[in-house]
């Protein structure tokens, strides 16, 4: 019986009376393999390490080991759209919750870190409020929408494509993965992460669902907030908390739209998830490149397309235009 572990980041290798920091391991386990509180026992077939930036491989013959590995990350790789849905269709079962608790995140890059646009823009909280005021002071001009909380605020203001501390997802597959493959990326690696976000929550603000808020009353998360949105100077929590809310905007709606509200520290999603050593992850990578064109045809298929997502008539001509061949 075979089984193939993969991980990455940083991990911890005990064997004999040694012990290696490594980057990144892959091991093919032939025998009993017992997974239980991170502990694995089995024999090796072939390792494959990567260690202080270069790689090596070695083959073994049947050496027993014992392991303890830290960190763990479910790593996928997917070529057609079945695929995929089966990796999805497992993540309920590999998380133990229901499917509709895991939220996703397509991204073109898989090197792109996991970090809001203020935080990969380099943003001070100064900044940040200097933003917030020149849009609060003008947005009224523009739009009769009066939003009815300041999450909600915050919320328009990434909308329409201001930096702010919040990082997107989706509670739909499908949807992330157009988003991973609708842009050109220059040969980069695409993938899909999918978290269930409940610890995260529970680990940041103890508390064991997502924070839905209503009003502009005290709440579990008002600290994360920039201070222009509430009646404290309190410092920004470093931690993200995972939010909900209303779908009352079009986009966020045909989306199915959530999100991380972070701190000021530039710790991504995943690196918290590690650190803190919560298993409800994982990264759904496209194997190939050549397998984007037939897969975006399959979403177009199905009506995943550029209108039904960005709900504007920008996007609408965009899929006119694709499906006339013009």
């Amino acid at each position: 019986m075979y089984a193939l572990f993969t991980y990455e980041r940083v991990f911890r290798l005990r064997f004999a009376s040694q012990a290696y920091e490594l980057k990144w391991i892959s091991l093919e386990i032939r025998g009993e393999a017992s997974v239980s509180n991170s502990n694995f026992t089995g024999e090796v077939v072939v390792w494959h390490l990567y260690f202080c930036g270069s790689r090596c491989r070695i083959s073994t013959r049947f050496c027993a080991f014992n392991a303890w590995i830290s960190r763990k990350m479910r790593i996928y790789e997917f070529s057609n759209l079945p695929e995929y849905l089966n990796i999805v269709e497992s993540l309920s079962r590999e998380f133990e919750c229901p499917s509709s608790d895991i939220w996703y995140r397509g991204i073109k890059d898989d090197n792109l870190s996991l970090v809001p646009g203020i935080i990969w823009r380099k943003i001070n909280e100064g900044r940040e409020a200097s933003l917030i005021a020149e849009f609060m002071t003008y947005y009224s001009n523009y739009t009769d929408r009066r939003p009815a909380t300041a999450f909600d605020y915050y919320a328009l203001m990434q909308h329409y494509g201001l930096p702010t501390r919040l990082l997107d997802w989706s509670f739909s597959p499908l949807v992330s993965l157009f988003f991973a493959l609708e842009q050109n990326n220059d040969g980069k690696r695409r993938a899909v992460w999918a978290i269930r976000p409940h610890g995260m929550n529970r680990k940041a603000i103890n508390f064991d669902g997502i924070l839905v808020p209503s009003g502009f009353k005290i709440s579990a998360g008002k600290n994360h907030l920039p201070k222009y949105f509430r009646d404290n100077d309190c410092a920004v929590p470093d931690v993200p908390i995972a939010v909900s809310l209303p779908l009352v905007n079009q986009r966020v709606t045909s989306q199915k739209g959530a999100f991380t509200l972070h701190g000021f520290n530039d710790e991504p999603i995943n690196e918290f998830y590690e650190r803190n050593e919560l298993r409800d992850i994982a990264k759904l990578c496209l194997k190939s490149e050549d397998c984007r064109s037939r897969i975006l045809n399959e979403l177009y298929s199905i009506g995943v397309k550029e209108d039904d997502i960005y709900q504007d008539l920008n996007s609408l001509s965009v899929r006119i235009i694709r499906e006339y061949g013009i």
